[in-house]
């Protein structure tokens, strides 16, 4: 399927905007252990999956950037000097968001056409928007040789999530999509960003990933308002340990002393 995507992007390339493409492979990711944990500051288990986004970069002579989502069968054109956000849930903020995080970092783009197609099911909770946003940060990055580091490009798709998006995530999708390597599960501390890799050895076990075609959509769940109640319940403890870094670091003995401060459902959230 992998070869599928890049013989469409690469084909709509050729026919339709005549040239040839730099092409980025994008992949979705699991996480095994720990949910809820990454916008806290604690522990993950996430791997990358053999599921992608293919995204194709050539730079163009126009006035303007020109965007291709295949899959959607939609487009659009962007002008570099005026990136706005469009209305909420759209996946045009995905690629905004990453352009001016960018721009934001003072780096100088060029007029650009981008294609994407993929094969990671969106909404389904394995992190088809990180994918998108890493691709486009990591493809002009090499298109225009901007000098990005990793953590460099993380920042960004992040920051295009919480500005554009609308969805305060942590950093695991896109770090794990960024550092993800075949075999391997990351065992990844999400405060300081320190990892390391897991070889997954099943034997004759395996790991299910199942579509329930439940969809959901991040900017519109109640994601945001969970990871409110989490701060909430944070700045309480802080107030009480002042040791504290995160959320994560909290003893379940600590959480029964300040029980009394919390309403139930920020108690229960922590």
């Amino acid at each position: 399927m992998n070869k599928q995507l890049i013989s469409r992007v690469k084909l709509f390339f050729l026919k339709e905007l005549n040239t040839e493409p730099l092409l980025i492979s994008s992949p979705g990711r699991i996480n095994l252990i720990g949910e809820h944990t990454d916008y806290n500051k604690g522990l993950v288990f996430p791997a990358s999956i053999d599921k992608y986004i293919i995204s194709g970069f050539a730079k163009n002579e126009k006035n303007y950037c020109r965007i291709f989502a295949l899959d959607l069968d939609e487009s659009f054109d962007i002008d570099l000097d005026k990136l706005t956000k469009v209305g909420l849930g759209s996946w045009k903020n995905y690629v905004i968001g990453v352009l001016w995080g960018i721009k934001e970092k003072g780096l100088s783009l060029r007029n650009f056409d981008l294609v994407f197609s993929g094969n990671i099911p969106i909404g389904a909770g394995i992190s088809s928007s990180a994918a998108v946003e890493n691709s486009i940060v990591f493809g002009l990055n090499e298109l225009f040789d901007l000098g990005l580091t990793k953590d460099e490009m993380l920042h960004i798709s992040v920051q295009a999530e919480h500005n554009f998006a609308g969805v305060k995530c942590g950093i695991m999708d896109q770090f794990t999509n960024l550092n993800g390597s075949k075999g391997n599960a990351l065992f990844l501390n999400c405060n300081d960003m320190s990892f390391e890799e897991i070889p997954i050895v099943l034997n004759d076990t395996q790991l299910l990933l199942i579509n329930t075609n439940v969809k959901h959509q991040l900017s519109a769940s109640p994601f945001n308002i969970r990871k409110k109640e989490c701060s909430s319940g944070y700045k309480v403890l802080k107030n009480k340990f002042a040791e504290l870094v995160s959320l994560s670091d909290a003893s379940l003995v600590q959480l029964e002393v300040v029980k009394g401060e919390l309403p139930d459902i920020t108690y229960n959230r922590c």
